[in-house]
């Protein structure tokens, strides 16, 4: 994050200008792509969609320009989903067993999944990994970012390890109601969360913005741009207490 460093072969060097700069510069003119439920890949309920409209509507009338759109995204949660338990078997799966037999179940079950994929499975991931970047480089050479959900419902009892239900749709595993996570994780695009409302009971929503390959400076910029428009400039942070 703050430059390149030979000790880890993914850092790159700084940006000539810095992100603050990019975001000083803002330009309203952005140009957003809406895809609330990134085209049927995630469920999103009706109110947490209204809020994050909302949201760009008020950008619209301060200049932006909002098309609903999204990338062909094939394969995404079978790549994302061989990928994550990859990792999880070669990080915690190689923990001692006398750590791991404390692991809760839906740990150990990635872990197991990891442990079971064949090389054809993670040979057809990495192949669509490259796809689904490719897609989405493209897609992102027309417009300045990607918005949709974060999550597709409101805040849950705390007490809920996750939802079983979104927006009528079951949820078969902890992972799939997080959907949204998987596409800026599977390509490497940079992406944020940001606030974008609150629904009738209160809960706070917040919006989700992909941007293109080493895009930050853009991605900030468009931030930027939809915090002015919605405007919770000066009225954060919110005292916890």
């Amino acid at each position: 994050m703050v430059g390149y460093d030979p000790r880890e072969p993914l850092t790159i060097e700084p940006p000539l200008q810095p992100f603050q700069e990019a975001v000083h510069q803002a330009n309203h003119a952005i140009r957003i792509a809406w895809a609330p439920t990134l085209n049927g890949f995630a469920p999103v309920e009706s109110e947490i969609e209204r809020v994050m409209r909302s949201a760009l509507d008020k950008a619209e009338r301060n200049g932006a320009t909002v098309a609903e759109a999204c990338p062909e995204l094939p394969e995404l949660k079978s790549t994302y989903i061989t990928l994550r338990a990859l990792v999880w078997e070669a990080g915690p799966g190689r923990l001692p067993l006398e750590i791991q037999r404390h692991f809760k179940a839906t740990l150990a079950e990635n872990i197991d999944l990891g442990r079971s994929l064949s090389a054809e499975q993670v040979v057809d991931a990495e192949r669509n990994r490259s796809a689904l970047y490719d897609n989405c480089r493209r897609f992102l050479e027309r417009y300045d970012v990607l918005a949709t959900a974060v999550v597709g419902l409101e805040p849950q009892a705390v007490e809920r390890e996750y939802p079983l239900e979104v927006a009528g749709e079951k949820m078969r595993t902890y992972v799939d109601w997080l959907k949204f996570s998987f596409l800026s994780t599977t390509t490497s695009l940079p992406a944020l969360s940001m606030p974008a409302g609150f629904t009738a009971s209160g809960m706070p929503v917040g919006i989700q913005l992909i941007g293109p390959p080493r895009g930050e400076a853009k991605l900030l910029a468009a931030a930027k741009v939809l915090e002015d428009a919605v405007g919770f400039v000066g009225n954060t942070p919110i005292d916890p207490r």
